[in-house]
């Protein structure tokens, strides 16, 4: 999958590169200009020093923005469970990522609501 481009070798400062990556992930879609050539890409692996935790590698797949990709997605679990409210109890992930379909300007950010909705009516 992925646009046909022989690949490039760049270098990048480690430090602001490490900064920028950090918040990324396998679905965000960046640019980048190589000799005046832009590229839509997805990051796809981040490879760092174990010791150090400093950023070694890190491959970078080019897109078409007219066909779609797939991709995985990080699930964010928004407001409280009832049982860890209530009961002190802890919530489990079973699942934090979902693999989806998209084009690569649209893909989605998916939040779960986890609190519990209620019944009962305003009187």
């Amino acid at each position: 999958m992925g646009v046909t481009f022989e690949p490039i070798s760049i270098v990048m400062e480690a430090h602001s590169a490490g900064l920028a990556l950090s918040k990324l992930t396998s679905s965000s879609l960046i640019t980048i200009e190589v000799d005046g050539a832009s590229y839509p890409t997805l990051v796809r692996e981040r490879q760092r020093d174990y010791i150090k935790g400093s950023l070694t590698h890190v491959d970078f797949l080019a897109v078409d923005m007219n066909e779609k990709i797939r991709t995985s997605v990080g699930l964010a679990f928004v407001g409280v469970s009832g049982a860890v409210k209530d009961y002190n109890g802890i919530l489990v992930h079973n699942l934090e990522r979902l693999e989806v379909e998209c084009f690569p300007a649209t893909c989605p950010s998916v939040s779960m609501w986890i609190s519990p909705c209620s019944s009962r009516s305003a009187t």
